[in-house]
Parts: structure tokens; C-alpha cells; sequence
């Protein structure tokens, strides 16, 4: 069909708000026989917050679509945000945000109508009165939850490590030293070699992702629930998140708002994780007078070596040097870790427990500048300001 020459309808300005009350715009949504031609079509190369002003700055209009009328208070916890619809002698144009998808229909009677075209023109020609409305909204700043990353790192690490061989090979007896027999001690060594090596590098990188994270959860802990006049007062926050780990804890509940007790620091979750922080240092900074790092001295006279000969050299080499530290205290360092960070929890008013728990597991961390609050967005699609 041709165009309708009357008014440029590629302006915005010349179309006016239809939504959910307009018996023609239902019928077509009932999927009833119109003389407008439908089409759909992806607008995911656009920026939602632009096509979002451009309709509330223009035209003067929030979501206006069924969509958007049949929600749930909240819009993000629906499957669609909000939907905008206008109408002209044209017909009909509605821009639909969904949690994931982006797209505009529209029912129109000029089948050529060009609607990349529409929003390319609009959101040049408007752009100053688009940035203005732009200026007016919530800007929320977004963060990485370093403490849920680290969790998923440990709980990753501690599998691999549990899934290791690390059964020392015995060498046969001098009576079994086939050549069948000492060929299956070759693989088997050579096995345990590998997997000595693999598990020094992830028993390694346990400990230090289960420190990260005991760090990174107080620190979270104390940005989520440290007071309003604290979250307001930034440069006295970042004094208390700047200082040591053990200052941190002895400062917890004077800092937050949800905690019941103080952080006792002779409790056994405590003094292990203390000890796990030192353990992390220790490696971090290859300190040499710390008996973590230290082997057996060896002996000389002169050139003469006057250290015992060992018939197992390589496997002791091995096990001196890849399992140190070693199994055990590698488990022992992330479950110190998570009962720390239990211990802590539980030190939490019951009524504020559930929030926190749900604030903690978010892969990223939303903080609004405007109310000095983190809020809930991910993944649960909820918004909650609570702290």
C-alpha cells in the first residue's frame, strides 16, 4: 500500500500514545483480520535506555502497552519490562522491552514503511531532549561480586583436587622386579608425578582463593550492611574496608546494622581463619624463615656430602616439594574458610539473615549513588533496597 502523504511519519512528533485501551489496537492483538500488514522486528543494535527516552521525552509517555498493564508492580520480575504503543493514520507502531529481547511491532498500512529508518531519524533529531531525560534516571553502578567468584573458584579447585590419584607408587620387591612389573612402577610413577604437579598447583591456588574469599565476603558484609550515615560518609567506609583483615573483624557489628554480636576472636572458626590468612601471606610473599617453606638442611664437609642416600629420591623430591601443602591441609584450609564465613552468619539478627544471603549470592553487586543502597537486580530479577 502507499504511503500516507498527509504528515512525515517518520517524525515521532506526528504520532500520538494508543496502549491498552484502544479497542482497535486489542483486536489486532487478539490476532483478529485488520486491513494493517504486521511486522516484527529485532531492535537489539539500540540501546534500550534510548528507545526508552526517546518516547518519554518526545511524546511525553511512560509504557503505555498491555504488556506493562497486566505486570506485576514490579516490572523486572516480569518476562516483559514494559511495552510502549503509538498510532497514527498509519497505523500502529509498539516497542516491546523484554527480559531479554528487544523489538518493535508494528501494524501498518504502508508496507515499505522503514522502521530501522523511524528510529535511526528520531534518535538523531532528538538526541539533545533524549540526553536531557537520560540525566533524569536512576543511574546504578555495577560491580563484580569478587566474593560469589571466589566461592565458585574454591568449590571448583576442591573438586579437581579430590578427583586426583595421589596414591604414592610402591616400588616392587627385589624378587618382583620383572621387567612387566617395573614397567607398570614407570607409569604408575610417572602418573604420580603429573598428578603431584597438578595438585601443587591447585591445592596452591585453594588456599589463596579461600582466603580471597573469606576477605572478600567480610568486605561485601560491611559494604551491604554498614549503616546510612556510614554508606553517606565515604572517605570513613574506606578507612574501615583499607584496614587489616583482624581490624575489620574486631570492628564488624560497630560497622554493620544486622549483627547481633561481636566477632568473638577466640573462637575456633576465628583463630583458623587468622591462621589461613597467615598461611596465605606466607606463600604469597615465599617467606624463607617461615617453617612452611623450609625442607630438611643437608651437610657438607668441604666437597663431601654427608647426606643420606635415599632409594625413593624422586618420590620423596616430589612429595617435599608438590605436597607441600599438603591434602589434608589443603581440604582443611576451605573448610576452615567456610565455617569462618558460617560463624559469621550466624552472627546476624534473624530477620535481616534471608536478605543478606540473597544480597551475597548475586554475581554482581548494584549500588544506587542516589540512595546509598545496594539493591537486588541479579539474578533473581527482584529489586529489594534493604541495606
Amino acid at each position: 500500500m502507499s504511503a500516507i502523504n498527509d504528515k512525515d511519519y517518520y517524525d515521532i512528533g506526528n504520532w500520538l500514545p494508543s496502549g491498552a485501551k484502544d479497542q482497535e489496537y486489542l483486536k489486532m492483538r487478539k490476532g483478529k483480520r485488520t486491513k494493517y500488514a504486521p511486522k516484527i522486528q529485532s531492535l537489539e543494535a539500540y540501546e534500550s535506555r534510548y528507545i526508552y527516552a526517546l518516547f518519554d521525552a518526545v511524546l511525553d509517555i511512560k509504557p503505555n502497552g498491555l504488556m506493562t498493564a497486566f505486570q506485576s508492580p514490579t516490572p523486572i520480575e516480569n518476562p516483559f519490562w514494559w511495552d510502549f504503543v503509538i498510532k497514527s493514520k498509519l497505523g500502529y507502531i509498539s516497542v516491546v522491552r523484554g527480559a531479554s529481547t528487544l523489538e518493535v511491532q508494528a501494524r501498518l498500512l504502508d508496507d515499505t514503511f522503514d522502521l530501522d529508518k523511524f528510529f535511526i531519524e528520531n534518535l538523531s533529531k532528538y538526541s539533545e531532549q533524549i540526553n536531557s531525560k537520560l540525566s533524569e534516571y536512576s543511574q546504578l553502578k555495577t560491580f563484580i561480586n569478587h566474593y560469589r567468584s571466589y566461592q565458585e573458584c574454591t568449590e571448583a579447585l576442591r573438586k579437581e583436587i579430590e578427583g586426583l590419584d595421589l596414591t604414592i607408587p610402591e616400588l616392587p620387591s627385589a624378587k618382583e622386579r620383572s621387567g612387566k612389573e617395573m614397567h607398570i612402577y614407570e607409569n604408575r610413577q610417572r602418573e604420580f608425578i603429573q598428578n603431584s604437579i597438578k595438585f601443587h598447583a591447585l591445592g596452591k591456588s585453594l588456599i589463596l582463593n579461600s582466603a580471597f574469599m573469606v576477605e572478600a565476603f567480610i568486605t561485601l558484609f560491611i559494604r551491604f550492611t554498614a549503616g546510612n550515615k556510614l554508606q553517606e560518609q565515604k572517605h570513613l567506609l574506606a578507612l574501615h574496608l583499607k584496614s587489616n583483615f583482624k581490624t575489620k573483624l574486631q570492628n564488624l557489628s560497630a560497622l554493620s546494622i544486622v549483627m547481633n554480636d561481636d566477632v568473638n576472636l577466640s573462637r575456633h572458626e576465628v583463630i583458623r581463619v587468622l591462621d589461613l590468612m597467615t598461611l596465605r601471606n606466607k606463600y604469597v610473599h615465599n617467606d624463607e624463615t617461615s617453617a612452611l617453606n623450609r625442607l630438611n638442611d643437608i651437610y657438607f664437609d668441604d666437597l663431601f656430602p654427608l647426606f643420606d642416600f635415599d632409594t625413593n629420591a624422586i618420590q620423596d623430591t616430589i612429595i617435599s616439594t608438590h605436597h607441600n601443602p599438603s591434602y589434608e591441609k589443603v581440604i582443611e584450609s576451605h573448610e576452615d574458610a567456610k565455617n569462618f564465613i558460617e560463624y559469621v552468619y550466624s552472627l546476624v539478627k534473624a530477620k535481616d539473615r534471608p536478605h543478606l544471603l540473597r544480597y551475597m549470592k548475586q554475581s554482581r553487586v548494584v549500588y544506587n549513588p542516589q540512595t546509598y543502597k545496594y539493591e537486588l537486580v541479579y539474578p533473581e530479577n527482584t529489586v529489594m533496597a534493604v541495606f
